[in-house]
């Protein structure tokens, strides 16, 4: 048998709830439509100009927002 501390990290391990089906879309179209903005943002960020990059990051969080509100409406899933 292990220690107290080895149970007590085992339990917390246990304790961890598995996503359901519509958590698992929620996040699998949050990834999909998300990840090209990212790779966007990454690419306007590498322009000579900072104003460009300034605009191309606020882009991309504020994208990132709209679409977690979608997610969560659409799925009725807390994210």
């Amino acid at each position: 048998m292990g220690s107290k501390k080895e149970r007590a990290v085992n339990s917390k391990l246990k304790k961890k709830k598995s996503l359901n089906d519509k958590q698992k879309k929620g996040i699998w179209t949050l990834f999909t439509l998300l990840f090209p903005s990212l790779l966007l943002a990454i690419i306007v960020s590498f322009t000579r100009t900072v104003e460009l990059s300034i605009i191309g990051v606020l882009l991309f969080f504020y994208q990132a927002i709209l679409l977690k509100n979608f997610i969560e409406r659409h799925y009725d899933v807390l994210l």
